[in-house]
């Protein structure tokens, strides 16, 4: 990881402190924050590591996850830009997930105690924390719901449907993130064969557009269909 100077003032990711009104506070926070970049697959954190500080995501895409048995990872979520990271941490000394990098990234990192004194202070970003929080519990909710009760088919496509939500797509209806298989299958709780069979049949029935890892959803309304059994993140 390479340190980099980064004005809050000049950043255009939409993360939390954004919500800062007061000039000192700023000023505050530049002299706190430290900005790493990461290069793709760069562990950030993991888990049973103590957490020091947090970070929000100034670039880039980072994967959040637990380890479970025989060393299998179960991804909770795809976090973007803007995005806090380590924020499970606050309540405990060790991070009870971990994180790495997607793609090139950089993070702005602030140190635990610091940050836990800054949101006592600051009442606008201690509440827009809080709302993240309540979306966070009520997706995680959900995903345990569906992981239970959804086939493998509906889970690859209510995975995409996520992706979809969460990232978007260009104008040639191609998402904006790139996965590997095994990231798929470890998001979507099932294996990296399974993922692989299901996306031929979906391409196979014209639903999607495989281009080595990249993937085009040509119809978005079927995929809606498949996975209509589960609840849908919004």
């Amino acid at each position: 990881m390479n340190r980099q100077r980064l004005l809050c003032a000049d950043c255009k990711a939409p993360c939390l402190m954004k919500e800062i009104n007061d000039p000192e506070a700023v000023k505050i926070v530049e002299e706190k924050k430290t900005t790493l970049v990461c290069s793709k697959n760069q562990k950030i954190f993991h888990e049973d590591m103590p957490v020091n500080s947090i970070s929000f995501i100034h670039s880039g895409i980072i994967k959040v996850y637990k380890t479970g048995i025989n060393g299998k990872n179960h991804i909770i979520r795809f976090s973007k830009t803007g995005d806090i990271l380590g924020h499970r941490g606050l309540n405990t000394k060790y991070y009870p997930v971990s994180a790495s990098t997607i793609e090139d990234s950089s993070i702005c990192l602030f140190p635990k105690d610091f940050f836990i004194t800054f949101l006592e202070n600051n009442s606008r970003v201690a509440f827009k924390l809080l709302l993240f929080f309540s979306k966070e519990l009520e997706n995680s909710e959900i995903m345990q719901f569906n992981l239970a009760q959804m086939n493998v088919r509906e889970k690859v496509a209510e995975t995409l449907l996520y992706l979809n939500t969460t990232f978007g797509t260009d104008k040639n209806n191609r998402l904006n993130i790139t996965l590997s298989r095994q990231d798929l299958s470890d998001y979507a709780g099932t294996t990296k064969e399974q993922v692989s069979k299901i996306l031929s049949e979906f391409q196979s029935e014209n639903l999607i557009l495989l281009d080595k890892k990249d993937i085009i959803i040509n119809e978005l309304n079927e995929l809606k269909k498949i996975a209509s059994f589960g609840v849908h993140l919004s």
